[in-house]
């Protein structure tokens, strides 16, 4: 969900959710930024990592997971040296 009061940045959706081999993260930044990405389980074991770049203003991150991780619901993170994000994804 966007959340108005944006701080370094801020996450407008995740989508699609539930997810097949992909998932894309819109966000709107105030400056650029490196992230990661994790995926975790229910057991709270890593299944998935990704690292990259924002920049300042509007971002599409794709998230490509492909047939690496099992049908089931994850806990994506998405984490910047500023601050963090968090969302239940399921895939399918």
């Amino acid at each position: 969900m966007y959340n108005p009061v944006l701080e370094n940045w801020a996450v407008e959706r995740v989508y699609p959710n539930p997810a097949q081999n992909k998932a894309n993260i819109d966000l709107v930044a105030l400056f650029d930024e490196n992230y990661t990405i994790k995926l975790f389980n229910l057991q709270g074991i890593e299944m998935y990592e990704q690292k990259g770049s924002i920049n300042k203003g509007f971002n599409q991150i794709e998230v490509q997971f492909g047939n690496n991780l099992p049908k089931g619901t994850y806990l994506l993170l998405l984490t910047t040296p500023s601050q963090m994000y968090q969302h239940k994804l399921i895939v399918q």
